[in-house]
């Protein structure tokens, strides 16, 4: 038997250690393997230059290193949209800082799609670092040298056939994937249809994280998709409720059966403690009620048609302005040359924002109808 933990985001910016409550260190202690979301790389922020995207840059604060450490994490999944944030250099410096740990899904193109092999008590099990579209991913060979540097794209046209290739030599396949549209309770359709796929593919599991809140889980052929883990520790000044609750995904794997259990974590200051069980089940079972029919297409129009401001926000940055409502902020912007395409590209190239701007335009289509 095999048990796994894996949980979501972890950026810690601060200065001040993070502490550990008995109920998570114990339930650390427990797994075979713990596997962390490092969001971001660790440095010092005078000794790198941010590359050119839209949206911030994230640097960690070296209490991040004492974290995982602290925790005792066996694997970093790096396939995320800050791990590039600084650079080729801030990675690698990073990644020298765990040598001793498996870091998955980020380097040249043979390493960002190689698994992390787990072997134990006669069980093969590939676990795969995937991201949606961002800034620093390996997604075309036809202008990306075969050397560049970057992360594994979940959707490259090549993933399907990787996962069929590793699941008939592997008992099992896990995928983490770290896409989503941020801050809102339910997936979107079209990551519904793609974490199936790969599932129809030869995954025994997908793990999603991004959203930075927790979502509903599902089974599908027999096999559990996760959504969204949240942030496991990810501390703000003056966060949300939702920014502060996460899950860790307990995966158990024997010769014939897979199982999957979530527990419920939050961060309150500096201290990262376990959920009550009682509160959590009715949090998650809220959670994956919403993934259900009656409901679930009313939960995805509405965020979609909420989130449409912020992207024309995007638009508008990236010089294209909204016919519908021009501000007077926009066109100075626009007239002074403080405008630049990478976030037009931004909105574009993201599938998560591309597929929720799509939705976004067909509601107002339709409500004008």
């Amino acid at each position: 038997m095999v048990r796994i933990a894996i949980t979501g985001d972890v950026c810690i910016k601060r200065s001040k250690k993070i502490f550990l409550d008995d109920s998570v260190a114990q339930l650390l202690s427990s797994f075979d393997y713990r596997i962390v979301n490092l969001e971001g790389p660790i440095g010092n922020q005078h000794s790198y230059q941010p590359i050119k995207k839209s949206g911030p840059s994230l640097l960690q604060s070296e209490v991040a290193i004492d974290f995982i450490r602290q925790i005792h994490a066996n694997a970093l999944t790096l396939a995320n949209n800050h791990m590039m944030d600084y650079g080729e250099e801030a990675l690698q410096n990073t990644k020298n800082g765990f040598t001793d740990l498996q870091c998955i899904g980020v380097g040249n193109w043979d390493e960002s799609y190689k698994p992390w092999i787990v072997e134990k008590d006669n069980l093969h099990i590939a676990i795969f670092s995937f991201s949606e579209m961002q800034f620093g991913m390996l997604s075309d060979e036809w202008s990306q040298g075969e050397q560049s540097i970057g992360c594994a794209w979940v959707n490259h046209h090549k993933v399907n056939e990787i996962i069929r290739k590793y699941k008939s030599n592997m008992d099992y396949v896990i995928a983490i994937v770290h896409a989503g549209v941020e801050n809102i309770e339910v997936p979107l359709p079209e990551w519904r249809n793609r974490y199936r796929e790969l599932i129809s593919n030869g995954c025994d599991a997908v793990i999603s994280h991004h959203p930075h809140v927790v979502q509903g889980f599902e089974m599908f052929k027999g096999k559990p998709i996760c959504y969204s883990l949240g942030n496991f520790c990810f501390p703000l000044e003056n966060a949300t409720f939702e920014w502060t609750q996460g899950a860790i995904a307990e995966i158990v794997i024997e010769k014939d059966c897979l199982s999957i259990k979530l527990h419920g974590c939050k961060i309150n200051g500096n201290e990262l403690s376990i959920i009550n069980d009682d509160d959590w089940q009715s949090q998650l079972n809220d959670l994956c009620a919403l993934l259900n029919e009656d409901v679930y297409m009313e939960k995805v129009n509405a965020a979609c048609s909420e989130l449409l401001e912020h992207y024309w926000q995007l638009f508008s940055c990236g010089g294209l302005l909204n016919p519908k409502k021009i501000k007077a902020k926009d066109i100075c912007r626009y007239l002074l040359g403080k405008t630049s395409y990478v976030h037009l590209l931004n909105n574009i190239q993201c599938e998560s924002h591309r597929w929720c701007i799509e939705r976004g335009l067909m509601n107002v289509i339709k409500n004008a109808k």
